[in-house]
């Protein structure tokens, strides 16, 4: 283009300054090194190519800064894609070739000096719609960076216009780019620093910041490309809406896009605390419940007023950032020396990003260890998902952790709500409001973590609250992400094993942090993070036909329950099958005294390929070379004393140690549910003298240690009932522990060994029932609470141990105990009065049970599950 346009008669246009690929070698060497590690992925470079070959690619950022811009120039040249020939609002003239500078001021003696003077908007419009015409890109920048002289950052010369009155006229649709560069997981504030007003914020820097930036965090920088939009067919979609408007919505969609890249990495604005609390203070139901409390008292209510305020100041959460990145690198150094490494799915991260986008996201981890809040909360740093909200018990604000937890986005709520009516209200309001603002929301669903390794029955509390704030219109849906987080070895195993065997649960304070240090010395091998299907409140509640805002009480109370066990069910679901867990089960449900090597091994392949069987596909990688994955386990749990090893010539035998069985039952528990069903079967089966059984006989017997047992496992709903038997019946079937004849179940005399292994699973649970209904006879005097009752049980369970009327060390289990308590009052024979201290409920036998016969003939019931002989 010269002096003058001969094929149009406009004036001529000034050449913007745009991309070029002649950067020197020093530059060269600087865009290798603090570019090339900010990796938009082989896909996306492909669909960008795809998209020039189309279309026009119109580049569009958040704020101009040099340091983006010659980003952007690298990754085309890089990549060969072509070059932007127009950037918004950025002098790029100090990185220009010389040959160009040169040409510049050739032509600008070309041009009058009335086109010179013209005013910069008008000459960026002119320059932008001559490049586009041509087809070829540009870059644009729909605000500047938010500095004291620009608190705002926003742009008065807004070039998007251009491209909705150009559009048109072209034959090739214009593909617009929202992209940014995320330097760091760091969330914007509402309140700046003077750093902030100086420098500019770290998402809408001046170059001195973007500079900074770059160099401190260019190894872990992002580049978030949004959906491509097709302004062609965007307009299309809106064909006869005046200009104005369409330039309007098409900015607010553009930056709405931008906020979405940074925000589903960052998470939400953070407002400053105070505000955050004064607000949540201010909500309608908390001054409704401090006006009925102080019943037109005014003393009373600024007495509740303040009441309340340090309710939220106990509970709410005050994140800093860059509290959990320290916190992230003090503890990958404790990791390096403990685990092997972290295995997770980045695609199950990808998941939640995107769920992010779409409104409030809640992590519902399986809970087994202190460790799983820590280990998320820094995966979800490494992997650039936002930092959730974790509802943490009040024991953990002990300091100093209590601050750090706090500041690393923990709240914390009390273990009892009784006796107070405004703490309750306080704090689901405050869960309201966290869910209103967007944070993600983590909490564990089982209440408490696991002391014996299987999943533990869901608690509704903090689920209800969510489903209520759902109900109340403060997100448009909410996504649960049931997680599972699983050890090859546990930190807190032997503090589990002293709970167990009754011993009191020892509070979290410094000294025992500090004693924890001994893990140090101490290899755990791996966790692993699985991340199950989502499960999205608005469709959930819509495939059962509930509306949210007409559920009566009974409905929302069904669905809150299905909900929280659907997340259980999804957890187990995706639980990785570990080679410790494999080793654990083989040695406790082997009724010898020790297993050889080529047994053991045997029986490992056998216990892995059931699990592959009953459709689980999550198991340990290291499984794949499978005798050096159970080799590594023996060595961890011997060098731990667990099991022993006895070399004896030509094989090796290993035994679990008698006294450490409780604590290798912890990872049997790991997958005992894949064999729960068919054990309870064969249990069934086995309790009649009869070889051969008629269906429907054993299905009632089969439906009452079902019954039994639903305290300790989770089991599908009634419905599913009969598709689980018949289950169980084809998978044992096909072991030949069984068989149908004539209308009858037969065992199998071959299949005794396989319906063995099957019995031994469920053999210290019903052993400890039985002792349960042996020791009720204690409650035929009066009432007992729970903490005295369980003593007592385990007093007596150890004697008959030593004895010999209990063949396992792991039926004497303290957590089991108390299921059985539980299935004895869900039965009608016990009656338990709600706990008013931290001693549990008292029990008391029921009128029709206070009676010899009948506890005898329960007893004898239960004998019937045992082997013949075992009890007298």
């Amino acid at each position: 283009m010269g002096a003058e346009d001969t094929h149009s008669g406009e004036p001529a246009v000034i050449e913007p300054v745009g991309m070029h690929g002649n950067y020197g070698p020093f530059l060269r060497s600087f865009f290798a090194r603090y570019f090339d590690p900010i990796d938009p992925g082989q896909e996306t470079i492909d669909q960008l190519r795809e998209l020039s070959r189309r279309g026009v690619l119109v580049w569009v950022s958040r704020s101009p800064s040099l340091l983006h811009f010659l980003f952007v120039n690298h990754l085309c040249n890089k990549h060969g894609l072509p070059l932007a020939e127009f950037v918004e609002g950025l002098n790029t003239t100090a990185v220009q070739p010389m040959d160009t500078l040169l040409q510049r001021l050739h032509r600008f003696g070309q041009v009058t000096g009335n086109d010179i003077e013209e005013e910069p908007a008008g000459l960026a419009r002119r320059q932008l719609e001559a490049v586009l015409q041509r087809g070829r890109p540009a870059l644009l920048y729909i605000d500047r960076p938010v500095t004291f002289t620009r608190p705002n950052g926003t742009n008065q010369d807004r070039l998007i216009d251009v491209l909705v009155r150009l559009q048109p006229r072209l034959d090739r649709p214009l593909f617009l780019l929202p992209h940014l560069i995320v330097w760091n997981v760091h969330p914007e504030r509402q309140d700046r620093a003077l750093t902030d007003q100086l420098f500019g914020v770290d998402q809408a820097p001046g170059f001195t910041r973007s500079l900074y930036l770059l160099l401190r965090n260019y190894r872990h920088a992002l580049l978030k490309l949004a959906p491509p939009l097709d302004l062609q067919q965007w307009l299309a979609a809106r064909r006869g809406q005046p200009e104005e408007r369409l330039v309007e919505e098409l900015e607010r969609e553009v930056r709405g896009q931008l906020f979405s890249e940074f925000y589903d990495v960052t998470g939400p604005r953070i407002r400053p605390p105070e505000q955050f609390k004064r607000d949540i203070l201010a909500d309608e139901k908390i001054q409704q419940i401090i006006e009925e409390l102080s019943q037109g008292d005014a003393e009373r209510r600024e007495a509740l007023r303040k009441q309340a305020y340090d309710m939220v100041d106990e509970i709410a959460a005050e994140p800093r950032i860059r509290w959990p990145i320290t916190l992230d690198r003090i503890l990958q150094l404790f990791w390096k020396r403990m685990y092997e490494g972290v295995v997770l799915q980045e695609a199950d991260f990808e998941r939640i990003r995107q769920a992010v986008r779409r409104g409030p996201v809640v992590f519902c981890p399986s809970h087994k260890s202190h460790v799983d809040y820590l280990i998320i909360s820094q995966m979800c740093i490494r992997q650039a998902v936002p930092l959730p909200h974790i509802a943490a018990g009040i024991n953990l604000s002990f300091w100093p952790m209590g601050p750090i937890f706090r500041h690393s986005g923990a709240f914390f709520m009390r273990r009892s709500f009784k006796g107070d009516r405004l703490y309750p209200v306080v704090f689901r309001t405050y869960l309201r409001h966290v869910m209103a603002e967007g944070f993600p929301i983590e909490f564990f669903i089982e209440g408490t973590r696991s002391r014996t390794g299987k999943l533990l029955n869901p608690k509704f509390g903090i689920l209800s609250w969510l489903v209520e704030a759902f109900q109340e219109g403060s997100a448009p849906d909410v996504q649960f992400f049931p997680i599972s987080v699983d050890y090859e070895k546990i930190i807190e195993s032997r503090s589990y094993v002293n709970e167990l065997s009754g011993g009191e649960k020892r509070k979290e304070d410094v000294a025992a942090l500090v004693k924890s240090s001994e893990h140090l010395r101490s290899k755990y091998g791996k966790i692993y993070i699985q991340v199950a299907e989502q499960i999205s409140l608005r469709q959930f509640l819509r495939e059962r036909n509930l509306d949210p805002a007409s559920m009566t009480r009974e409905q929302r109370r069904a669905a809150i329950q299905e909900l929280g066990y659907s997340i259980l069910y999804r957890i187990n679901g995706v639980h990785t099958v570990t080679p410790s867990a494999i080793l654990a089960f083989c040695l406790l449900t082997h009724r010898k005294r020790g297993m050889a090597e080529s047994e053991l091994l045997e029986r490992a392949r056998w216990t892995s390929d059931w699990i592959h069987q009953q459709g689980h596909r999550r198991f340990s990688a290291t499984l794949q070379e499978f005798p050096r994955a159970i080799a590594e386990a023996a060595t961890r749990f011997a060098r731990d004393g667990l099991i022993s090893v006895k070399h004896t010539g030509e094989d090796a035998v290993y035994a679990a140690v008698e006294q450490r069985r409780l604590e290798l039952d912890y990872y049997r528990n790991n997958i005992i549910h894949h064999f729960v069903p068919a054990a309870i079967f064969v249990l069934a089966l086995e309790s009649f003298a009869a070889e051969a059984v008629p269906p429907q006989t054993l299905n009632q017997r089969i439906r009452e240690l079902s019954r039994l047992f639903k305290y300790e496992f989770l089991f599908r709903s009634e419905r599913d009932f009969e598709a689980v038997v018949r289950g169980a019946n084809d998978s044992l079937a096909a072991q030949q522990a069984l068989h149908e004849e004539n209308g009858f179940v037969v065992r199998n005399e071959a299949g005794a060994d396989r319906r063995s292994v099957f019995r031994a699973v469920l053999e210290h649970f019903v052993e400890c029932y039985w002792l349960v209904a042996r020791e009720l006879e204690r409650l035929r005097g009066g009432l007992l609470h729970q903490r005295e009752l369980v003593a007592q049980i385990l007093r007596q369970g150890q004697k008959l141990y030593v004895r010999g009327d209990i063949q396992l060390q792991e039926t004497l289990n303290k957590e089991v105990i108390k299921n059985a308590l539980l299935s004895f009052t869900d039965r009608g024979i016990l009656h338990g009065e709600p706990a008013t201290d931290r001693k549990g409920p008292r029990y008391r036998l029921d009128e029709q049970w206070n009676d010899e016969e009948k506890l005898a003939e329960l007893v004898a019931t239960l004998e019937t599950f045992l082997k013949p002989g075992q009890h007298s």
